[in-house]
């Protein structure tokens, strides 16, 4: 079995949109609505999905997905924070795993980034 598909909630689809946008390095997404709902997909391994449809609400409380990045923690961190996020936990090692940090996105969801370096 292999993860190939994350789903995010979203509140608002614009701003999480330019959130993810800043937070991973590329331009916004076109935003797919239609039905009752609006969804963003970031092209990736695995896919990224945000969507905003009734009674799909963002949450700190669940499922963490868990992004490595190619800058240190710290880089990784301060990204999140300039585009409108928030720490949740400050960046810790796991010895023998590298360095992480719990981040909230805009919307509430939470997720930790991970990098080799603090």
């Amino acid at each position: 079995m292999k993860t190939i598909w994350i789903e995010l909630a979203a509140l608002d689809i614009d701003r999480a949109n330019r959130f993810y946008a800043a937070v991973f390095g590329h331009d916004p997404i076109d935003v797919a609505r239609g039905d009752g709902r609006a969804i963003v997909i970031i092209p990736g391994d695995p896919v990224v999905s945000l969507n905003e449809t009734t009674g799909f609400l963002p949450d700190g409380h669940g499922t963490l997905p868990y992004f490595d990045v190619d800058a240190s923690a710290s880089e990784a961190v301060a990204t999140v924070i300039e585009a409108g996020g928030s720490v949740v936990e400050s960046i810790s090692e796991r010895p023998g795993y590298g360095f992480f940090a719990l981040v909230a996105d805009t919307e509430g969801n939470h997720f930790y980034v991970h990098s080799s370096t603090r």
